[in-house]
């Protein structure tokens, strides 16, 4: 469960501790369940539009990100990477 008013995410009755941008790349995915997003898209969902950097930091924070809701490295069940594409959130 996503509260965005009180910038909490629950998953299984616990409190999931995730950073701002974490938080930001999970609302995106919610959002629109099943949408495959870019990792440009996710990189002004999250950090602006004005962000000037690597579209890597994406992976690097959906890495974490998996880890945070229990997702397997090898084969994720929630966040799924599109190749070639981006990456897809399947609640």
């Amino acid at each position: 469960m996503l509260d965005p008013d009180r910038h909490r995410v629950e998953r299984d009755g616990q409190v999931l501790d995730l950073t701002a941008i974490e938080f930001r790349l999970l609302q995106c995915f919610m959002s629109q369940p099943q949408r495959v997003f870019s990792r440009s898209q996710l990189l002004d969902a999250a950090w602006g539009r004005d962000y000037v950097g690597y579209e890597q930091a994406v992976n690097n924070h959906i890495l974490r990100l998996r880890r945070k809701l229990g997702d397997s490295v090898d084969a994720p069940r929630h966040i799924q990477t599109v190749k070639g594409v981006g990456y897809r959130f399947e609640p």
